[in-house]
């Protein structure tokens, strides 16, 4: 485990953007993502490669069900799919043995920033849904719920870039790779609309034989009624555990990473101005370089 530096103020839960930002400023220590950068890439290794709130704790679960057979002797899923570029800082050596193979690691860096051996795969998932859903992830843990609105906070995080940087440079960098042999490209909406046939695409990718008893198995570990049974295993309270003494949070957050990824409207969360800044910035950062007018022509084309 790194020694990292901690927040030097007193412990509290922000109330402003520029608070979170300070706090957001100890999160990870240089040593985890230089020890996430030294990875002895295997050509097996499944990197799980999406934007923030696109579905990455889904397609953990997935791939660690579809490689154990239903294994969940685990606190949390990223004790056994480890976050790449943290791992280290939870005591995690990411270049270690996983108690199944093919590795597994989550990870939140674009295409060009991965190692190019492995199998990758990127879920992307309606740019409004994903800023609602990471609004909602922050509220009460990185910062007091009611004291930062959601236009504002979509303002600084997403149009602003996360630690993970901005929505759309994550989708525009792995869009043009999608064809590629070793990438698997999907749509959080397609799994929400046909669970099967995600399980069946991200199997055969990994190259896990899938029979009918794992199916069965998966799609019943990958629903949200299961999911949300077993909700402390998918809530980071072990990362945060780690996280957040760093970061100078209170203790006892209640976040949840298990919504039922609804492709219903949620432009009624957004202000229209805010709502114009979606549309102009996906205008110009997809449909200009890509053609695509918008994430459903987005999804129509990766289904055709």
């Amino acid at each position: 485990m790194t020694d990292k530096p901690r927040y030097p103020g007193p412990v509290s839960r922000p109330r402003s953007v520029e608070e979170m930002d300070e706090r957001l400023g100890y999160f990870s220590h240089e040593r985890a993502r230089e020890a996430a950068d030294r990875l002895a890439c295997r050509a097996d290794d499944v990197f799980i490669a999406t934007y923030p709130k696109c579905g990455t704790t889904l397609l953990q679960q997935m791939v660690h069900t579809l490689r154990t057979g239903g294994h969940m002797d685990f606190r949390e899923i990223t004790e056994v799919v480890p976050w790449l570029e943290i791992a280290l800082d939870m005591g995690i050596d990411p270049d270690g043995e996983q108690i199944a193979n093919p590795r597994a690691f989550k990870t939140h860096r674009k295409f060009s920033d991965l190692p190019q051996t492995g199998r990758l795969i990127h879920m992307t998932r309606n740019p409004l849904a994903m800023a609602n859903s990471f609004y909602r992830f922050f509220s009460g843990w990185m910062f007091e719920t009611g004291s930062i609105d959601i236009d504002t906070f979509v303002d600084s995080k997403i149009f602003g870039g996360s630690g993970s940087g901005r929505y759309w440079d994550h989708l525009g960098d792995w869009w043009p790779r999608r064809h590629q042999e070793n990438v698997c490209f999907l749509c959080f909406e397609d799994f929400v609309a046909d669970p099967e046939k995600t399980i069946r695409t991200v199997a055969a990718f990994v190259g896990i034989t899938l029979d009918d008893e794992l199916l069965a198995t998966t799609l019943r570990a990958t629903s949200i009624d299961y999911m949300k049974l077993h909700g402390s295993q998918f809530d980071d309270h072990v990362l945060r555990s780690f996280l957040d003494p760093a970061m100078g949070l209170p203790p006892g957050a209640s976040t949840t990473k298990v919504d039922k990824g609804s492709s219903g409207d949620v432009s009624h969360s957004f202000s229209s101005a805010t709502l114009k800044r979606f549309d102009d910035a996906w205008q110009q950062e997809i449909t200009e370089p890509f053609g695509l007018h918008s994430y459903e022509e987005l999804r129509a084309q990766l289904n055709a």
